[in-house]
């Protein structure tokens, strides 16, 4: 194998549970259907959409809080699993603030329409989602020097849970109380399909022998007929969860919005754990009473806030008008061309601490078919974190893409972040 691939492998693996992505760019972004999935309670001026099914919109995100951790920096002339590990603790993955993350996201339906009583919208739809997230460097030091641990006992009794696989299917309620507050709710039903975790008491012999990842590379090929029917309530591990939305506007130029995501809640009983196929040469098999148990899980909450200034660029037209044989020119002003210009932040509330990013952002609209947002968000990954965003409309047709950390866009290689959208609907 490739190490180009093993340093992909690593990143998605050595994950915990179940994060939130910032997805600063799309927040609150040109009234597409996909900002009601952020904020609930977000305005939208079209009555009814529909997302392209399958295409409505896919996401991916994968990041390391240290920027030492790239593929350039872990390149080596060696494919020893063994030594990428080494490497990874030696460039400095080991403070208590580091961390590593993944997020995928694919639609595959999202409708909505307006009731005939227009001050409600309604939204509806279901979406795959696979994330991951781990803020335990320690972990790693144990898999390259296990024998650093100095209860052995304890070690085999701990199993790292790793990611999940859920299917989510939501509705949702946009109603405009007032010409000045709008507010929204979406129930979620969540269906647990796959978790992927590593009982540790192989994980010293592992890296010892033919290194941790190998091992699972046959697992995931045999469960992947099993993952699916997961998606659709297959398995019996079902979930409820929650978001709450609103925007304000305190006068015409100013809008203010929040949410909080995320309020879930779901139950295991019958999942399908991807467990690692052990060498019978090498490795005894995990005794039952080591494998994990099944378990509940509560999603981390998060925490949008924004806060726009909308500046009107008035485009001037002349109007022929005669009055008593006097003739003379009148002006008007129409207000086509808008730029908004604000700060917004974003919060996970975890269970050991609190995750942060603040982000300033211009959006401008060019004409009725075009508009675009630029962002400079503050986080953990980058301090040069500048993302952007566009999104184009024709006819009933709208295309939306967005992509941050765009210094490193052309440099994936040089580059510890990466998070890109894009999307298709029909608006009506």
């Amino acid at each position: 194998m490739k190490l180009k691939w093993i340093v992909y492998l690593f990143l998605f693996f050595l994950f915990k549970i179940l994060p939130a992505q910032n997805k600063q760019i799309l927040y609150g972004f040109d009234e597409i259907p996909q900002t009601l999935m952020l904020n609930p309670g977000a305005v939208v001026s079209f009555d009814k959409h529909i997302g392209m099914p399958f295409f409505s919109s896919g996401f991916f995100q994968a990041g390391v809080s240290n920027q030492e951790i790239n593929y350039t920096n872990l390149k080596d002339d060696s494919d020893s699993k063994d030594e990428l590990l080494a490497k990874i603790y030696e460039l400095g993955y080991n403070k208590e603030t580091d961390f590593i993350s993944f997020n995928q996201q694919w639609e595959l339906l999202n409708m909505g329409l307006r009731l005939k009583n227009d001050r409600f919208y309604l939204s509806f739809g279901m979406y795959q989602q696979l994330e991951g997230f781990t803020k335990k460097p320690e972990d790693i030091v144990y898999l390259i020097y296990p024998e650093e641990i100095e209860d052995v006992d304890d070690l085999l009794k701990m199993n790292k849970f790793l990611g999940n696989l859920l299917g989510v299917f939501h509705f949702g309620v946009s109603v405009k109380v007032s010409d000045k507050l709008n507010l929204g709710a979406r129930i979620k039903l969540l269906s647990g399909s796959s978790e992927f975790y590593y009982p540790f008491q192989v994980l010293g012999d592992k890296a010892k022998s033919q290194g941790i990842l190998r091992s699972f590379i046959p697992a995931i090929t045999e469960s992947v007929k099993e993952i699916y029917p997961g998606l659709f309530f297959g398995d019996d591990n079902i979930g409820m969860g929650v978001d709450l939305g609103l925007t304000f506007y305190p006068s015409e130029k100013i809008e203010m919005s929040a949410s909080l995501l995320d309020l879930d809640y779901i139950s295991y009983k019958n999942y399908n754990s991807i467990e690692p196929v052990l060498d019978p040469e090498i490795e005894k098999p995990i005794p039952d009473e080591l494998k994990m148990p099944a378990f509940n899980v509560s999603r981390d909450p998060v925490l949008f806030y924004s806060f726009k200034y909308k500046i009107f660029h008035p485009v001037y037209f002349d109007k022929w008008k005669s009055i008593y044989r006097d003739s003379r020119y009148v002006s008007a002003v129409e207000k086509v061309l808008k730029t908004e210009l604000g700060m917004q932040t974003y919060t996970v509330f975890r269970p050991d601490a609190l995750d942060f990013a603040i982000t300033a952002f211009a959006s401008h609209d060019f004409n009725r078919y075009i508009s675009a947002k630029l962002t400079y968000t503050y986080d953990a990954y980058s301090p040069t974190n500048i993302g952007f965003g566009l999104s184009t409309h024709y006819k009933i047709f709208n295309l939306f893409a967005t992509a941050d950390n765009l210094l490193n866009l052309f440099s994936i290689e040089d580059s510890n972040y990466q998070s890109f959208q894009i999307g298709m609907n029909f608006v009506f």
